[in-house]
């Protein structure tokens, strides 16, 4: 597959800018018109909205993001993921479906949670310039 010029955003960078993050903000502005999301990282936001306006606000979001939905190639790669690292990380069931949606797709994933990712060989990291 040719690689896409999309970049996954993850739900821990736009939770950041919600709460007024400027430099987050920033490098996702210099970025615009590669912006992507998984439905995992939609459905994350919209759990933690507790509010009608942060309702909103999320919904917004969702809007201006390319929206990854979930495939059987997803869920595959998902659980290949799970079977490989399990017993040496606590990534959830939705770092794994977020991971193995930008490696399906080809593309790197932003997100300041390394931890939850960076022992995954075949996904590709954005970094910030």
């Amino acid at each position: 597959m040719a690689k896409d010029t999309r970049i996954i955003v993850d739900t821990d960078i736009l939770i950041k800018i919600f709460r007024g993050d400027r430099e987050k903000r920033e490098t996702l502005e210099s970025i615009q018109d590669h912006l992507a999301i998984s439905v995992i990282t939609a459905m994350e936001l919209m759990k933690g909205a507790t509010s009608k306006k942060r309702e909103f606000e999320v919904l917004k979001t969702v809007k201006a993001y390319f929206l990854y939905d979930l495939s059987a190639k997803i869920g595959t790669k998902a659980f290949s993921i799970i079977k490989k690292y399990h017993l040496h990380n606590s990534a959830s069931i939705a770092d794994n479906l977020i991971a193995a949606t930008a490696i399906v797709n080809n593309i790197p994933l932003y997100t300041d949670n390394l931890s939850d990712y960076s022992f995954i060989t075949e996904l590709e990291l954005f970094k910030p310039k």
